[in-house]
């Protein structure tokens, strides 16, 4: 977990889902992030195509390119030039199926925790795993990556604006 006395201030990149579904199911980590002040820490990576799906949020979002194809696969050198030289406290890729193509991108981004689901080749990528549980329900393993980012102290309370 992260620490609240870090004097930095952390810096953390949220990698959404490509597929319709899973974005549309890692949705309320938009919302629940809506609740932490926006000083350029929280990041959000989103696909494009996601773009109409995605609710208004005050942190800084990019939307990146997905070629077209089956299945569609992620414009990794759009991904890379805009991400080589950022750095973060950590990466949280939120979708719950592992991207080889997207490993390349985490490798790019200088970051000492990369944190993703378990599965096959999440050992080679992440280095904190969150077990997926039931892949219908994601709800759960979001809350989990949420508690374990620990972003301190929400700015608002739950279902108030900011």
């Amino acid at each position: 977990m992260f620490s609240n006395d870090d004097p930095q201030p952390r810096k953390v990149l949220f990698l959404f889902p490509q597929g319709k579904e899973r974005f549309l199911d890692s949705i309320p980590v938009i919302e629940e992030l809506e609740r932490y002040q926006d000083e350029g820490t929280i990041q959000l990576a989103i696909p494009d195509p996601m773009r109409e799906f995605t609710p208004p949020t005050r942190h800084k979002v990019f939307f990146y390119p997905v070629l077209k194809g089956t299945p569609p696969r992620v414009d990794l050198p759009v991904l890379e030039v805009r991400y080589q030289h950022e750095t973060f406290d950590a990466v949280i890729n939120l979708d719950p199926v592992l991207d080889r193509r997207l490993m390349r991108i985490l490798r790019v981004i200088t970051v000492p925790k990369r944190i993703g689901f378990a599965g096959p080749g999440s050992d080679d990528i992440y280095n904190i795993q969150i077990d997926p549980g039931e892949p219908e329900s994601l709800a759960g393993s979001y809350t989990q990556i949420m508690a374990l980012c620990d972003l301190g102290k929400p700015a608002t309370e739950p279902n108030q604006p900011a």
